[in-house]
């Protein structure tokens, strides 16, 4: 859902695991998008092919919540939209702190179709 904020600006609200809270600066049919995002742990396991028949569940070592910053472009060809960005996590995601912080990096890449 797109909210039009009058002229190249619009703001541009999501519902994934991690929710961006994004700024749409640009024409209608392609934009720049920026802003925060929060999201939340709902588990944290570790599958090692061949090594270990059971997952090795480490949520207890993970914080719940983490928040970064997203900035990316989109564009509206038709009814099709496209969508590349990245995330750069700013909380410290381990719990036990150690000299080296363990921070999110994400892109991701969406192909959508506006009805």
């Amino acid at each position: 859902m797109t909210i039009p904020g009058g002229g190249i600006f619009a703001f541009q609200p999501e519902a994934l695991i991690s929710v961006p809270l994004l700024a749409r600066i640009g024409p209608s049919k392609g934009a720049i998008i920026v802003g925060p995002s929060f999201g939340y742990r709902f588990r944290a396991k570790l599958s090692v092919a061949g090594l270990s028949p059971d997952d090795e569940d480490f949520s207890e070592q993970i914080e719940r919540m983490d928040v970064g910053v997203v900035a990316g472009v989109t564009a509206d060809v038709g009814r099709l939209v496209l969508d590349g960005r990245y995330t750069w996590g700013l909380t410290n995601i381990e719990k036990e702190a150690t000299a080296e912080k363990t921070r999110n990096r994400v892109i991701s890449l969406t192909l959508g179709l506006r009805f």
